[in-house]
C-alpha cells in the first residue's frame, strides 16, 4: 500500500489518479465528521465536496513529516464550522431517525417490550438534555 505522503507527492506532480487515491481512502471518515457536526446529510455530502476541493488547492501546504490524516480531518471540522457560521444555524439532530439507522432492531418475535420502553425513555431524556444545552453546544 502507497503511504499518503507519497501519495500526496504525487498528486503534487500533476497524477490526478494519486489524488483519487486520497480521495478514495478519507472520503467515508471526512464525510462522517462532517455529518456529525452538521447533522444534515445531503448538506453532509456537499461540504465533503468542497472540503476536496480544498484539499486539492491546498495540497502544496502540507507538511510530509506530519501525518495526512489529522490534516485533512482538521480541514473537515474547520469547513464545516465555516459553514455553520455562514448560516448561523442552530445545528438539530434527529435522535429517532439517527437512532434507528445506526442500530440494528430487534426481531418482532424476540423483542423484550420493558427493553424497549427503556431505550424509548432514554432516547427521550437524551433528546431533553440536548435542547437544554446553550446554543453553541
Amino acid at each position: 500500500m502507497v503511504s499518503d505522503e507519497m501519495l500526496v507527492h504525487r498528486s503534487l506532480q500533476g497524477e490526478l489518479t494519486a489524488f483519487e487515491e486520497i480521495v478514495n481512502r478519507y472520503k467515508n471518515q471526512v464525510f462522517a465528521i462532517i455529518y456529525r457536526m452538521i447533522g444534515h446529510y445531503q448538506e453532509a455530502e456537499d461540504i465533503t465536496q468542497e472540503v476536496f476541493l480544498t484539499v486539492y488547492e491546498k495540497l502544496y501546504q502540507f507538511d510530509p513529516e506530519k501525518k495526512f490524516g489529522p490534516w485533512i480531518y482538521r480541514i473537515a471540522v474547520n469547513t464545516s464550522i465555516s459553514n455553520l457560521r455562514k448560516k448561523k444555524k442552530v445545528v438539530t439532530v434527529n435522535f429517532e431517525e439517527n437512532y434507528n439507522r445506526n442500530t440494528q432492531p430487534y426481531p418482532t418475535s424476540t423483542a423484550d417490550p420493558q427493553l424497549t420502553f427503556e431505550k424509548k425513555e432514554l432516547r427521550k431524556e437524551i433528546s431533553s438534555a440536548v435542547k437544554e444545552l446553550p446554543d453553541n453546544y
